[in-house]
């Protein structure tokens, strides 16, 4: 379990389900094969759960922003509007490509209309196309509400700042990690130098994978009432919903974990 979250240490989610599998493993003595299958698939099941529910409550937020009848544009880095969407623009993530690639193909997949664009383009594409909304995922959210996201995110938000975009990070609970204060305490995932390889012999190269995200990037939305969940999550206790970011909550599946699901943080 330790290699399979070595693949992604920067997501907070992977290593909190890799302790929650260790402490059921320490207990099961039976049928351990089965029981570790049975709880892979219901962590699947509520993954997908999750992302149901954040598109459904996103969309809803996003379309709050359009007036009468007009169509979104917006723009997703790596990670949408139902009906109302006109277009989903998208970067490419260089150079390991994951949004080319990984949301390229579930945009085809549920014929969501995208257009992938450059990584260089965002700014060309903010001051010629209206742009109503950023949407970013977060493999780690910080005590203080930085966000930890696919290399490309920080310029985004600054420009999204910049040319007065409102810029969202969606994310369940799980992904808040209290005992990382700032993104400055985020350790930052380096991939090998060698995938960036159509350049000359000799060049060195940095391949950074991910960055914090400054708080203050992430307040470009309408002020909004904090919807609190009904009973403290064990892993959330202490975090302050007054910081200035927007989290887009998903519905637990657990009864006491339902309805209050969406999270618009101040």
């Amino acid at each position: 379990m330790n290699y399979l979250v070595s693949a992604r240490p920067t997501a907070v989610n992977i290593h909190k389900a890799r302790e929650e599998l260790s402490d059921k493993l320490s207990n099961w003595h039976e049928n351990i094969e089965e029981k570790v299958i049975q709880w892979c698939e219901g962590l699947l099941a509520l993954d997908i759960n999750h992302n149901i529910s954040i598109g459904q409550i996103g969309s809803q937020e996003i379309i709050s922003l359009l007036s009468n009848d007009e169509e979104a544009n917006v723009l997703t880095t790596c990670n949408t509007v139902g009906e109302n969407l006109k277009c989903a623009y998208y970067t490419e993530t260089r150079p390991y490509n994951q949004g080319m690639r990984l949301t390229s193909f579930e945009f085809n997949q549920d014929k969501i209309p995208g257009t992938l664009i450059c990584d260089n383009m965002v700014g060309l594409l903010f001051k010629t196309t209206k742009i109503c909304a950023v949407v970013v995922g977060a493999d780690r959210v910080a005590a203080n509400g930085d966000t930890a996201n696919k290399i490309g995110t920080l310029q985004i938000a600054i420009l999204a700042k910049y040319f007065n975009v409102p810029f969202f990070v969606a994310a369940p609970f799980t992904s808040i990690d209290l005992d990382t204060k700032s993104g400055k305490e985020i350790r930052i995932e380096e991939r090998p130098r060698a995938d960036p390889r159509s350049i000359p012999y000799g060049v060195d190269r940095l391949n950074t994978q991910e960055h914090p995200t400054p708080i203050d990037l992430c307040n470009r939305c309408r002020n909004a009432i904090v919807y609190r969940c009904e009973v403290d999550l064990p892993f959330t206790s202490g975090f302050d919903y007054n910081i200035r970011v927007n989290i887009w909550q998903d519905t637990r599946t657990h009864d006491k974990y339902r309805n209050k699901a969406f999270l618009h943080l101040k």
